[in-house]
């Protein structure tokens, strides 16, 4: 069964990366979360702080890789990992995961 509307899921990795291609402006994505049942928005928030506790670890590895860093400097942003970790355990909970 093929998708006919625009805003389904769609039915290859190459149709995702091509939607995925068009950046959404704020209110797009605000008025697209409107439309989401409580359970969707509360996934959608937990997997854009997954995505940023992942991308803030990424971060953290190649500071300490990268001489141009302290150990201060990265101490903090490891710090910080932990709040990202914490955010996403709490969300867990809401979810009931």
């Amino acid at each position: 069964m093929n998708n006919t509307n625009t805003t389904s899921i769609p039915n290859s990795p190459q149709e995702l990366l091509k939607k995925n291609q068009e950046p959404l402006s704020p209110e797009v994505i605000w008025e697209e979360f409107g439309k989401m049942s409580v359970k969707e928005q509360e996934i959608f928030i937990w997997n854009c702080v997954d995505k940023m506790g992942n991308f803030h670890e990424f971060v953290v590895n190649k500071m300490m890789n990268d001489d141009d860093y302290d150990k201060e400097d990265v101490g903090v942003w490891i710090q910080d990992g932990t709040k990202w970790k914490e955010i996403k355990r709490i969300l867990n909970g809401m979810l009931g995961d």
